[in-house]
């Protein structure tokens, strides 16, 4: 009895296994595009809110600290805050090819009460220092209490105290890092800026300030691109 030819399996030819391959592998790397593509785009994302959660804590920070600050201009008791560093040779030395003067504005050292990262055997008031080093691309916080003892650096009651005491000393931190700008600017009123240049002569900065601008300028984790700059205006005799 002769077999059925329609029943006789039909087997595929050298041509049509070598298209469906290729018809798989296109499958293949459609599907490894896509997930790398998604792979890329929630990394960004993730670098981004990480970023995003960095300046805020930053500004949160330089709030309280600014909006505590101390100063008097009473005669013999001046308390002082300044941004220029030609006062702060023992905040920050800026490597070459920075300047003191390139450095105005990107760093500030005052009295507060804000008690942020105080000992409990510190004084209630610390001088607190922000500045910004380039080369690692992070934002510093440097704190200490008064002491009469130690290598004057900065004198912010204009007699001889000292800032970084090592007797106090409480310590430096980096408060973030991807920093590529920091700038900071006071104001005596709405308009009046006061200026960095100055500050080592003029009484205006023994007087309170009316508010601080700060400008931080950052990248997301690992990249140069893009830079994202964010702003706060921080006013102090309002608390706002």
């Amino acid at each position: 009895m002769g077999s059925d030819p329609t029943l006789q399996t039909r087997r595929m030819t050298l041509v049509e296994i070598l298209v469906a391959m290729s018809i798989l592998v296109v499958l293949m790397l459609v599907v490894m595009q896509t997930f790398s593509g998604t792979q890329v785009i929630w990394r960004t994302t993730q670098n981004r809110t990480d970023m995003y959660e960095k300046a805020r804590l930053a500004m949160d920070l330089l709030s309280r600290d600014l909006q505590g600050i101390t100063v008097s201009n009473e005669v013999g008791s001046e308390f002082n805050y300044t941004l220029d560093p030609d006062e702060l040779t023992g905040l920050y030395n800026p490597p070459s090819p920075l300047t003191t003067v390139m450095m105005r504005n990107r760093e500030i050292a005052l009295v507060s009460s804000s008690g942020i990262g105080q000992t409990s055997d510190s004084p209630n008031t610390i001088e607190v220092g922000y500045y910004y080093d380039p080369i690692e691309k992070k934002l510093m916080r440097r704190m200490s209490a008064m002491n009469t003892t130690g290598v004057n650096s900065w004198d912010c009651t204009n007699k001889g105290a000292t800032i970084w005491a090592s007797s106090w000393d409480i310590g430096t931190s980096d408060i973030t890092d991807d920093v590529v700008g920091f700038t900071i600017r006071a104001y005596s009123d709405s308009v009046t800026e006061v200026l960095a240049a100055s500050m080592a002569a003029n009484s205006d900065s023994t007087v309170m300030p009316s508010h601080f601008y700060v400008q931080l300028k950052m990248t997301p984790a690992a990249t140069d691109t893009p830079v994202y700059t964010f702003t706060k205006t921080i006013f102090v005799d309002r608390g706002q």
